[in-house]
C-alpha cells in the first residue's frame, strides 16, 4: 500500500505547474533586436560565385517571443527558431540555412549563418 501511495503522489507532483522560474528561463530574451551587421564569408558552398549571395550590410530586425526567434531571411523564408535557457539561439529556414549564435549579458546576438551562403551576423537588443 505504501508503494501505491508513493506512486499517487508522484503522479500528483507530475501535475504541478512548473515554476515561474523555470517557465521565465527562456522569456528572459524575449524582445525586439536590431540588426547590426551581416558580413558575407568567402568559402560558403558559393564561394566562387558570392555575387549570387546577397551582400554584407545590416541584418534585418530580429524579434524573440516566448522563447521563439524570427527573422526574415528571404521572401516566404525566414529564419525561425528558439533560445535556451542560457542564450544559445538556433534558427533555420525551410531551404536548408542554418544560424547558431548565442545572446550575451549585454543583449547582444552573434553567430553564423550556413547555407548556400555563409555570413556571421550580429544583433542588439533595442532598449539596452
Amino acid at each position: 500500500m505504501r508503494n501505491l501511495t508513493k506512486a499517487i503522489a508522484a503522479i500528483a507532483l507530475l501535475g504541478l505547474p512548473v515554476p515561474l522560474a523555470a517557465q521565465n528561463a527562456t522569456t528572459a530574451f524575449d524582445g525586439s533586436y536590431a540588426g547590426v551587421s551581416r558580413q558575407l564569408e568567402e568559402g560558403g558552398l558559393m564561394s566562387h560565385r558570392t555575387n549570387r549571395c546577397p551582400p554584407s550590410g545590416a541584418a534585418a530586425a530580429l524579434t524573440i517571443a516566448n522563447g521563439v526567434a524570427r527573422t526574415p531571411w528571404v521572401t516566404d523564408d525566414p529564419l525561425v527558431g528558439s533560445v535556451d535557457p542560457q542564450g544559445g539561439l538556433v534558427m533555420r529556414t525551410q531551404h536548408g540555412h542554418k544560424f547558431e549564435g548565442r545572446i550575451d549579458g549585454q543583449g547582444r546576438i552573434t553567430g553564423r549563418l550556413t547555407g548556400v551562403c555563409a555570413y556571421q551576423i550580429v544583433w542588439q537588443k533595442r532598449g539596452r
